[in-house]
């Protein structure tokens, strides 16, 4: 008993000097009297009590109801970042939402520009079909009827059926048509040869 109670106020000496529990054992452990006393239950203890303790600091809660008040300042701060916060997920929620409904705009024009791109290339087919086949009205005409009749189309589709006709054949007409339709026709036809 005399022989742990020393150990013990060894140990508590040194705490209270400010040396850690380990450290203190440590010290005893090299001390040339240490090899008489034996150390096993009182360093088991000691464990425990610093397991126990840390135990208590890590369970313990931040903050407790009765702190509260404590620091003024301290707790409106933390109420203005505890708002801001709230804030901050309710502007990050809206933004989620936000980003769907754009999304989900981004989808409906991407389907109304794929039809719109349907329906202008079967209206460019059928106007081609259309062009064509006028083209092939006008080469089948006698070219002193057909030449007064494309100086009465206007101009862009007058030259879209000649661009269309046999080079040959539009030819002949073109002597037909009328002085001052023929150079604005012939304006047309190189601005469609160009975008060719």
């Amino acid at each position: 008993m005399l022989k742990r109670g020393f150990i013990l106020l060894t140990v508590l000496l040194l705490i209270s000097v400010g040396i850690r529990v380990n450290d203190a054992f440590h010290l005893f452990k090299k001390a040339p009297w240490a090899s008489h006393f034996s150390t096993g239950p009182i360093i088991a203890q000691a464990k425990e009590e610093k397991e126990q303790k840390e135990k208590k600091l890590t369970q313990a809660p931040l903050k407790t109801k009765k702190d509260k008040g404590a620091n003024p300042s301290l707790d409106a701060r933390e109420e203005e970042l505890r708002l801001r916060e709230e804030r901050i997920k309710q502007e990050e929620a809206n933004l989620r939402a936000l980003k769907k409904e754009i999304e989900a705009k981004l989808e409906q024009l991407k389907a109304l520009e794929a039809k719109v791109t349907k329906l202008l290339k079967k209206r460019d087919e059928r106007e081609e079909k259309r062009l064509v086949q006028l083209a092939r009205v006008f080469e089948s005409t006698p070219p002193e009827q057909a030449g007064p009749l494309l100086s009465k189309l206007d101009v862009k589709t007058a030259a879209e059926i000649l661009y269309r006709m046999n080079g040959r054949k539009a030819g002949k007409i073109w002597g037909y048509v009328d002085a001052d339709r023929a150079v604005k026709i012939s304006e047309e036809l190189t601005k469609l040869k160009d975008a060719q």
